[in-house]
């Protein structure tokens, strides 16, 4: 058994990019044929974990992105929470300080 096939003399294994059909296992020696489908079952689990694997990204990267809107929104909310408190201290600050300030004594001498 040196991995030809029984039938044919020349006959190689043909897997170059999984073009072995079901039916042309049939023509490989019983060795060989256990070879082949458990590379193709590697090469199949190998194939959808790099597909899951993109899917995953792609979906990491669309929350991500999500994510960056929401917390874009929410700095836009603040800042503006922060301005309107900024107006208010500038408004009670000024009023204050204006309030706070003596007045000023004539120089007359109190009788």
């Amino acid at each position: 058994m040196d991995g030809r096939s029984r039938r044919g003399e020349g006959h190689r294994l043909r897997w170059g990019g999984g073009r072995v059909g079901a039916s042309e296992l049939r023509d490989f020696v019983p060795v060989k044929r256990i070879a082949l489908v458990a590379a193709l079952t590697h090469k199949a689990r190998m194939r959808v974990r790099g597909d899951l694997a993109t899917m995953f990204c792609k979906r990491v990267a669309m929350k991500i992105k999500k994510a960056k809107a929401e917390l874009e929104e929410i700095r836009l909310a603040e800042r503006e929470i922060v301005e309107a408190l900024i107006g208010n201290y500038r408004t009670v600050s000024s009023t204050s300080t204006r309030a706070a300030r003596p007045r000023r004594r004539s120089r007359r001498p109190r009788p």
